[in-house]
């Protein structure tokens, strides 16, 4: 009995007849490709690159940490007593809030910072060995109504110091996003670009030695961004403070990298290559990133 209720079930349950214009809807219809061909990605020339190359001398030496301990200082300056929490950390000020001042100030995230005198010595440094040391971390937007903006993203140190040997040197890291918008500021922290730059410069008895490593971005001319390898000028190099050693990397907007590598010809110029391939020559006067009385900016 089970047999003939299973198979009266299955007989009914089966599929209505094939519909014709369901079949017809399911033939595929032709496509053709049509190669959209190599996108207009133009380089730029070997003179380009030499301009570009200027800019980011100038920019090295515009880039004072210091503007920003200063900028953080103007941006505290309007808290009150209730906006933001401000307490002593380990002899650093530490700032935190996610918050409103009476007079519209708007604080948001955290900063640490630290900034004075022989303050600090890092390991095997005597803490005297500093003329100066200032660092800040952090993700601190300040803000107003006005327009007034303060960012603060990221990480930044500054060392004025003697290395265990007695020679003097300094040492920076900036490593974020840092930027004001007060209509009075003049300096580089206009210029909202992105950082992830190094100094390590010492003054030997033979002659003072300057490596920057890191790069910068959103430079904003016709290269967005910059890269250093092995970039070192020194005056005890072969060629002194005429050219570096090492490699830059330019990356412009059209997503082309431009290598610029330094041989020891000692006249200042560099060969511009794009994927290996040489494009021409770019001169530059370098000295401006090792010639510098008190600080380098």
């Amino acid at each position: 009995m089970l047999c003939l209720v299973l198979f009266a079930f299955l007989g009914f349950a089966g599929c209505d007849a094939p519909n014709a214009e369901e079949d017809a809807a399911l033939v595929p219809t032709p496509w053709t490709y049509t190669d959209p061909g190599a996108p207009d990605r133009p380089m730029l020339s070997a003179s380009d690159v030499e301009g570009e190359l200027s800019n980011v001398v100038t920019f090295l030496r515009k880039t004072d940490p210091l503007f920003i301990f200063e900028a953080r200082e103007v941006g505290l300056a309007r808290s009150d007593s209730t906006c933001p929490t401000v307490i002593d950390h380990n002899n650093q000020t530490f700032v935190e809030g996610d918050c409103t001042t009476a007079d519209g100030t708007r604080f948001l995230g955290y900063n640490l910072s630290t900034d004075g005198s022989g303050m600090i010595g890092l390991p095997g440094e005597p803490v005297e060995n500093h003329r100066y040391f200032a660092w800040t971390t952090g993700n601190l937007e300040i803000s107003r109504d006005d327009g007034y903006e303060l960012h603060l993203l990221g990480d930044c140190q500054y060392r004025d110091y003697d290395t265990t040997d007695g020679d003097p040197g300094f040492q920076i890291y900036l490593w974020g996003d840092f930027s004001v918008k007060d209509g009075v500021t003049t300096n580089w922290l206009n210029d909202e670009v992105g950082v992830h730059l190094y100094l390590d410069s010492v003054d030997y008895p033979t002659g003072r030695s300057v490596e920057w490593s890191g790069g910068v971005s959103r430079l904003g001319g016709l290269i967005d961004a910059v890269s250093f390898e092995d970039f070192v000028i020194s005056e005890t190099a072969t060629c002194g403070a005429i050219e570096p050693s090492g490699t830059l990397w330019l990356w412009d907007s059209n997503l082309h990298w431009y290598e610029v590598a330094f041989d020891e010809t000692c006249d200042g110029c560099a060969d511009v290559r794009v994927d290996g391939v040489s494009i021409g020559s770019a001169c530059q006067d370098w000295t401006p990133l090792i010639d510098w009385e008190a600080r380098p900016w």
